[in-house]
């Protein structure tokens, strides 16, 4: 049986894939493929390309991360996404090809609108693409198109899953807070934008042989980078206690 994995985006809280993951390979659920959206792109390309979950926890908990997004000014947006994603881009290989496990990553083209899969040729600038939050960084080019983040438009992207695998496993890791309090400019921009890839997920749920959404993840603020080993602990344990359900709906 050949599994897919769909991992979506959500800031820090994409933490939560690596302990998920984790858990997951000790019971002997491997991926065969890997798609991701936004932050989730990134967790997908370093595990596709044969990143253990604890050693991308390691190199970003050794990553000066705020200092790595300072802001740029570009004229477009407030940072450079290549800048901010420096640390990690030298352990990724320069192409598809050269992953260990397939994997697809899904941008939102600017001009038209809509979702492009990227699953062959230049690796690095197809997961900037899918990583790039429109307003916070300015677009990425790749092939004379611009892209911004994934998840505005497929925040779990299972749809390349379907077309070649026997079974879909989705993580989700935005689930919403129903008793959100927090009424400044702040809280209700990063409020807004998670009720709006929200919309996008509920659509492919269903596409899904396996959803998986934490709990916890409710409180976590997106970029609340002081709660990466937390994350990453809790959802370890969290997924060690869906095993035996997860495991039957894998049979």
């Amino acid at each position: 049986m050949k599994l897919g994995i769909a991992l979506s985006g959500g800031g820090i809280r994409c933490i939560a894939h690596l302990g998920i993951i984790k858990g997951l390979q000790e019971e002997g659920v491997m991926a065969g493929e890997y798609t991701g959206s936004s932050a989730g792109a990134l967790a997908a390309a370093l595990l596709a390309a044969g990143k253990e979950p604890e050693e991308i926890l390691e190199l970003l908990l050794q990553t000066q991360i705020f200092s790595a997004i300072r802001p740029a000014f570009s004229f477009r947006g407030l940072l450079d996404v290549e800048k901010a994603l420096s640390f990690c881009l030298p352990h990724l290989p320069e192409t598809f090809e050269e992953l260990k496990v397939p994997l697809v990553v899904a941008a939102t083209q600017v001009r038209s609108g809509k979702t492009t899969f990227f699953s062959k040729g230049p690796l690095k600038a197809a997961v900037l693409a899918s990583c790039c939050l429109p307003v916070i960084f300015h677009p990425v080019k790749v092939d004379g198109e611009l892209y911004i983040d994934g998840g505005l438009i497929n925040n779990l992207p299972v749809e390349p899953l379907k077309w070649s695998c026997d079974k879909v496993l989705g993580i989700h890791t935005n689930p919403v807070d129903e008793d959100f309090s927090q009424f400044h400019i702040k809280g209700l921009m990063e409020r807004t934008f998670l009720l709006t890839i929200n919309a996008n997920v509920e659509q492919r749920k269903g596409l899904c042989d396996v959803f998986l959404e934490p709990d916890f993840l409710k409180k976590v603020k997106v970029f609340d980078f002081k709660k990466t080993e937390e994350i990453f602990t809790q959802s370890y344990a969290w997924i060690k206690e869906q095993m035996p359900v997860i495991m039957e709906e894998l049979e």
